[in-house]
């Protein structure tokens, strides 16, 4: 039997950094697996029960080879075989992995009616991302239909060392991964008020750390300005950001301290809420 035992924090940052060197590593994909992977795509809404000879048919390969997948699948649950109708279905091992899914969209789900309401109470765009290697990744976006648009789609990635939300997070994590990020991703200079030397901006980390927030102003586009502020879990680790953007004219010192305020609580009400279901990388997952 296996058990779901806590991992402490030291744990998941050498398990972290020995995956990433394993996924950095180009590597041919498994010749089996693949062909297992194209039988179990052969089932579908609109075919749920299939014939050894459709799954032949459909993946081009032997006959004998589709049936050791099929027993395998079987002997584990994936698949289910009807000896009556000498066909197959899938099997209720997916039931439970289609249960993890569905947890990890609730929590999606429930960050979302949060910072569903933030925006509307600020009438400001909330974004909300995770870390993805050297990018951010947005997880929530809620815009202004008829305002302006950051571009920032749900899925799409960024450089950590652009914008304010991408930097709010990278101020969170050790020096020497941040100098490494920096190696990869010099800063570039985006506009003529983009900060690009990198000791002024190391120490810029610094402040973001001691504030707890990131206010950045036409560094990205000249006369816009946005916020980023970290998202940590039980373990104090940032684990995502969440920040707005506007114009300068909008997001005046009077209008950013009231936003910095409502942001701050609100992360503080995320990490209580489903802070301990996402991982350091982002990652949605349970410890």
């Amino acid at each position: 039997m296996i058990c779901n035992k806590a991992v402490d924090s030291t744990s998941k940052k050498i398990i972290y950094r020995q995956v990433s060197r394993m996924r950095d590593i180009k590597v041919q994909s498994i010749r089996v697996i693949d062909r297992l992977i194209s039988v179990l795509n052969c089932f579908s809404n609109e075919y749920p029960t299939l014939y050894i000879e459709n799954i032949v048919e459909k993946t081009k390969l032997p006959k004998a080879t589709v049936y050791r997948i099929l027993w395998s699948l079987e002997q584990n649950g994936f698949i289910q075989y009807d000896d009556k109708e000498n066909n197959y279905s899938l099997g209720h091992k997916f039931l439970e992995f289609g249960e993890i899914v569905k947890e990890n969209q609730d929590v999606l789900k429930e960050a979302g009616a949060i910072l569903s309401k933030v925006h509307i109470e600020l009438g400001f765009p909330i974004l909300m991302a995770v870390r993805q290697k050297e990018s951010i990744q947005f997880l929530l976006a809620f815009e202004n239909p008829d305002g302006i648009q950051s571009g920032s789609y749900v899925g799409r990635k960024r450089a950590l060392n652009i914008g304010a939300l991408g930097i709010a997070l990278m101020a969170y994590l050790p020096l020497k991964e941040c100098k490494k990020i920096l190696n990869q991703l010099p800063l570039e200079k985006r506009t003529p008020y983009t900060l690009v030397d990198e000791d002024q901006f190391l120490e810029r980390l610094d402040t973001i750390r001691q504030k707890g927030y990131f206010v950045e102003k036409d560094e990205v586009n000249v006369g816009f300005s946005g916020i980023g502020v970290p998202v940590f879990n039980r373990n104090q680790e940032i684990i995502a950001v969440i920040g707005t953007f506007g114009s300068n004219f909008d997001m005046n010192p009077k209008v950013n301290k009231k936003i910095i305020k409502t942001l701050k609580d609100t992360a503080d009400q995320l990490s209580k809420r489903v802070g301990h279901l996402i991982s350091l990388q982002g990652d949605l997952t349970f410890f």
